[in-house]
């Protein structure tokens, strides 16, 4: 089933495979025959050999894999259905990524004759294992398919909070350089099909006779200088197989120019507008502390809080405009990537049994960054909002200025002020540097009326919290009395 955690763990084992291929396979492909009969069996071959029954076995695994039908939420579990859709799909690449070269070499000497006398024929016939292990390197595609269904990999990616623009670039600058690493091999490789021949470019360059790393490295540099369109020419071309190659991978360079162009100066003008909008908010902060004389303690916490928090107080209007226009199925997924992390860190999230309002209220939170002894509120506060604590420490103090209990991570309060309409009956502080998600009442009122149940049982848990801080609170002034009241 989809995010079962054999599915995650499977998934993970071919990605691991893919990236195997995707690096050593184009190499072994270029660069190297497959071992003489009769040789021991290297670490090589037992890698290869291993990585060709996992992704045959890959095969059994995507006939009997169900999937959610785009568009729906419903999962496809119809052994028919699941069949036919891996057939007419991924079905004949995975085939013919995994059957091992080895057959073809049996093959062959099934075919060649010791004593024929058209060597010519049979030598054409020994070129048969290389140039079957090239469409191999087809399989490398399938992490496409993987990396796009594998929620996993992309809660990995997620971590590291990228923008959209920087993860763009990112990706595409790492692609290239898979491409340049791919197209040195196939530079290498047609040298090798026209077995070195007087016009190839390895026999040019006085390369037949070297070390293998020597050849890779001279390709590398040939398809680098190609790519970033410097072309030095000391690479010229001197047979159609390498015009062709070559005239390909310049107009590849050219496209990758042009997008990776397209893509940083997007992600500059990007920045540069949120770069606007935060000096715009500290000019006006400024102008505020001196129309009204603020204090330049307080003035310095503000433009804190405001520099810890641009980049959720800016983005979070164009974050739901984008969401209000994807269709349910793709908005839900966005969901999971955006607020899952929330979701399981936060205790009263993760053990809710009503995913509806789950999810209904992750999206009505703000992310509020604060620094160490900063306030959240104060004590006779209006109660506005309540908080999950995703990380840091949260510490709740009573009117004596002595801290009664603390708030850890995955914890929520503020909710036994706010659900019951009251004022805040302590002061809470960040006792570090924390993050918080705070849930503004007013724009929850609707979500509680649509959940009645969830409502009622959160302000059951609110009352409960109400009197264990009174409990606690009491306790702390009887230790600690505030000063003035001993005798009262």
């Amino acid at each position: 089933m989809p995010g079962s955690k054999f599915m995650m763990f499977w998934n993970m084992t071919i990605i691991i495979l893919l990236f195997y291929s995707c690096v050593i396979v184009p190499v072994q492909v270029a660069f190297f025959d497959p071992e003489p009969e009769g040789e021991s069996i290297s670490l090589n071959t037992l890698v290869s050999s291993t990585s060709d029954a996992l992704f045959f076995a890959d095969i059994f695994v995507n006939f009997m894999s169900a999937y959610v039908i785009p568009g729906t939420d419903s999962i496809e579990v119809n052994a028919s259905v699941l069949a036919k859709e891996y057939l007419l799909s991924w079905f004949a690449i995975d085939l013919i990524a995994c059957v091992p070269v080895e057959l073809f070499q049996v093959g062959i000497k099934m075919l060649g004759d010791e004593n024929d006398t058209k060597a010519a024929r049979y030598s054409k016939l020994a070129r048969l294992p290389r140039i079957y292990r090239i469409v191999r390197i087809i399989r490398i595609f399938k992490i496409l398919k993987v990396f796009k269904y594998n929620k996993g990999f992309g809660k990995c990616l997620a971590k590291f909070k990228f923008s959209a623009g920087t993860n763009r670039v990112i990706k595409f600058v790492a692609f290239m350089f898979f491409l340049v690493h791919l197209f040195a091999c196939v530079w290498f490789l047609q040298a090798r099909l026209l077995d070195f021949d007087m016009t190839t470019w390895v026999y040019r360059m006085g390369l037949v006779d070297e070390k293998e790393y020597k050849s890779y490295i001279m390709a590398l540099y040939w398809a680098f200088q190609t790519i970033t369109t410097v072309g030095y020419g000391d690479f010229g071309c001197a047979n159609t197989t390498e015009y062709v190659i070559h005239i390909f991978w310049m107009i590849a360079g050219v496209v990758f120019y042009s997008i990776l162009v397209a893509s940083v100066t997007s992600q500059i003008a990007a920045d540069a507008a949120n770069k606007d909008s935060l000096t715009n908010s500290l000019k006006a902060l400024e102008d505020f502390a001196k129309e009204t004389n603020l204090e330049d303690e307080l003035t310095l916490k503000i433009r804190a809080f405001l520099l810890n928090n641009q980049e959720d107080l800016f983005s979070k209007v164009e974050e739901e405009e984008l969401l209000n226009e994807l269709p349910i199925s793709m908005k839900e997924e966005v969901l999971y990537y955006q607020h899952g992390g929330l979701v399981e860190s936060i205790k009263f999230l993760s053990e809710s049994d009503d995913n509806e309002f789950v999810w209904a209220l992750v999206q009505q939170t703000q992310k509020i960054i604060y620094d160490k002894d900063d306030p959240i509120y104060w004590q006779s506060d209006y109660a506005e909002n309540f908080y999950m604590l995703e990380k840091g420490r949260v510490k709740l103090f009573g009117q004596n200025g002595f801290s009664f209990m603390t708030y850890k991570e995955g914890d929520m309060f503020g909710d036994s002020d706010a659900l019951l309409g009251e004022l805040r009956d302590c002061k809470a502080a960040a006792s570090m540097h924390t993050t918080l998600h705070s849930v503004k009442m007013e724009q929850v009122e609707e979500l509680f009326e649509l959940f009645p149940d969830v409502f009622y049982r959160m302000k059951k848990v609110a009352r409960m919290k109400r009197a264990k801080h009174a409990r606690k609170i009491a306790i702390a002034e009887k230790k600690f009395p505030i000063y003035g009241s001993q005798g009262v």
